[in-house]
C-alpha cells in the first residue's frame, strides 16, 4: 500500500515539471491525518514558541472545491508550516499532493516544484498537516504558490492554490 502511494506521489510530482532547486529544502516525510497523534517525546521545534506567524489561504480553482488555510510560524530553529484543508476527495487512494511552485497562482512556474506532502483526507474530505523545517523561511522575489492536486485521474490537475507570504 505504501509503495502504491509513493508511486502516485512521484507521478504527481513529475506532472508538475522537473524538480528545480528552490529555497525551501525537502522536509522529512510528514504524516498527514485528520487529527495528528500526540507525541510523548516532542522535538525542540515542537515545543518552541514562534516569534512571528504568517498566514495564507488556499482557494479553489473554478469548478473545484479544494480550500485551505495555513500559517508559517517563524522559529529560532527554522519554521513550521501548518495547513488545514477541506473540500478534498474523501479517503482518496494515494492521497492528494500539496506542493509549491515559483510564481503566483495566476502564473505558476510549473518547471519548478517542491513536494511538501501527500495529504490524506478523512471521510469528510478534510486533512491536517504540520511540517517543521530546520532552516530560515524565505520567499523568492517572484513569489511562491502553494497548490493542492486532485486525486485519481485528476492527480495532475491543480484544484486549489494560495500564495505564500513574504518573510
Amino acid at each position: 500500500m505504501r509503495l502504491g502511494a509513493a508511486v502516485v506521489s512521484l507521478l504527481l510530482l513529475a506532472a508538475c515539471g522537473s524538480s528545480a532547486s528552490l529555497n525551501v529544502p525537502s522536509p522529512p516525510v510528514p504524516v498527514t491525518t485528520a487529527a495528528p497523534a500526540p507525541s510523548s517525546n516532542p522535538t525542540p521545534a515542537a515545543t518552541e514558541s514562534p516569534s512571528r506567524i504568517l498566514a495564507f489561504t488556499v482557494v479553489p480553482y473554478p469548478g473545484q472545491t479544494a480550500r485551505g488555510s495555513g500559517s508559517i510560524a517563524i522559529l529560532a530553529t527554522g519554521y513550521r508550516l501548518l495547513f488545514d484543508a477541506g473540500g478534498l476527495t474523501p479517503n482518496p487512494l494515494g492521497g492528494q499532493v500539496l506542493n509549491t511552485h515559483l510564481g503566483t497562482c495566476q502564473n505558476p512556474d510549473l518547471s519548478s516544484n517542491q513536494l511538501i506532502a501527500t495529504l490524506r483526507p478523512d471521510a469528510n474530505g478534510n486533512a491536517h498537516l504540520q511540517v517543521d523545517y530546520p532552516v530560515a523561511y524565505s520567499r523568492p522575489p517572484e513569489g511562491r504558490a502553494i497548490t493542492i492536486h486532485g486525486s485519481g485521474d485528476a492527480g495532475f490537475t491543480h484544484i486549489g492554490c494560495g500564495e505564500l507570504p513574504g518573510a
